[in-house]
């Protein structure tokens, strides 16, 4: 036998080998793709979570705002929150993730909102590189409210009607709360319990009602404010309004009332109007009424009026000594949305102390606005 002929038959028995391992080979089929599905059930913008039954929306806005005050006061009391008497320029980041799945117990929500500011015309403490806060974090079960959100007592208000971004209806600053709501029918009843940070064991106590139908809105609510700022007394809130949305036209009206400068008594947001003798007023007052108009001329234009009258502002050393000051705001705006998730805003705000009697007061200041919006 020769060399050719067993380099040829060591070759055919390779082959047979290989052919007879290839007919004995296990294919691996690929494991299937679970794509993401679209959950309806709590309206557009939520899908599963890949193997779980709990749907999530990821949204948020980016937003570019330019603006001006007219006020030359050093106190920061901004209708739109602006510095006095110049041009101010920011950029705000907002993003929200909201979880939801159904249980034996009612709807499970868990709420995470993320915020950046960087506005260093107005705060110099930001500086350069902004700042990113938790503005809410919250879980629902049923009809059970725990964690850091708005207080209860903000119902009704601020509602998305254009042209009301300098009122101030008493709903106060965001807050640690547990609360409870029950809904049905149109008709819902809440009460809560807040944290005020006065690092004792009594919180304040919020309730409220609404009832809607068709276009038609009702709404009241009453706090308790345990204890007021720079005191040891306690004090109270409340409201009423109606709303209305339909078509082409939106209408909320609020009547308020505050026994004292307490977290819910309706104000003119940070800082004070001027001084009484040498006590500083105008955080919050005894009675106000709000009443906002919104008005949509196209698909793509929105007009807003919006005013706001106050009767007897409390100091702000005492928040129990009244100064029979009285004020007022306006604020009129309209909106152009030429595409979807886009809109510019212009706003022109204005504020007036009508009694002033022997104070040294700060009115008159007129302010605006002209704010970009990219929604997701």
């Amino acid at each position: 036998m020769t060399i050719k002929s067993l380099l040829l038959g060591s070759a055919a028995s390779l082959v047979a080998v290989s052919g007879a391992q290839a007919a004995d080979a296990i294919i691996i089929e690929p494991e299937p793709v679970e794509y993401v599905r679209v959950c309806d059930a709590y309206g557009a913008g939520f899908y599963y979570i890949p193997g779980t039954e709990t749907c999530l929306s990821i949204n948020g806005y980016v937003r570019f705002q330019l603006g001006f005050s007219s006020d030359d006061d050093d106190a920061n009391n901004g209708l739109y929150g602006f510095e006095d008497d110049t041009y101010n320029a920011s950029v705000r980041g907002r993003l929200n993730f909201d979880a939801r799945s159904e249980t034996e117990f009612g709807t499970l929500r868990s709420y995470l909102r993320f915020q950046g500011d960087l506005t260093p015309d107005l705060d110099e403490a930001i500086g350069e590189d902004g700042n990113v806060d938790m503005e809410a974090a919250f879980i629902q079960l049923g009809g059970l409210t725990m964690g850091y959100t708005g207080s209860f007592y903000s119902v009704g208000g601020r509602s998305d009607l254009y042209g009301d971004d300098t009122l101030n209806d008493g709903s106060g600053d965001d807050t640690i709360i547990l609360g409870y709501t029950y809904a049905a029918n149109g008709f819902a009843v809440g009460v809560s319990l807040e944290d005020d940070d006065t690092n004792d064991f009594a919180p304040d106590v919020v309730g409220y009602a609404v009832y809607e139908w068709d276009a038609f809105g009702l709404f009241g609510a009453v706090a308790y404010d345990e204890e007021v700022y720079e005191t040891n007394d306690d004090g109270w809130a409340a409201k009423i309004g109606a709303t209305y949305a339909a078509n082409q036209f939106g209408f909320k009206l609020i009547g308020l009332y505050a026994d004292s400068g307490n977290a819910h008594a309706p104000g003119t947001g940070d800082g004070d109007l001027g001084d009484l003798g040498a006590e500083a007023f105008g955080n919050g007052s005894e009675w106000s009424v709000i009443a906002s108009l919104e008005f949509a001329a196209t698909d793509s234009v929105t007009f807003g009026l919006s005013g706001q009258y106050f009767w007897n502002f409390y100091e702000t050393g005492d928040p129990f000594d009244e100064t029979d000051v009285d004020g007022f705001q306006v604020e009129a705006a309209m909106v152009w949305a030429p595409v979807e998730n886009f809109s510019v805003l212009t706003g022109v705000a204005y504020r007036d102390v009508t009694d002033e009697g022997d104070a040294d007061v700060d009115d008159g200041e007129i302010e605006g606005i002209i704010r970009f919006t990219r929604s997701f």
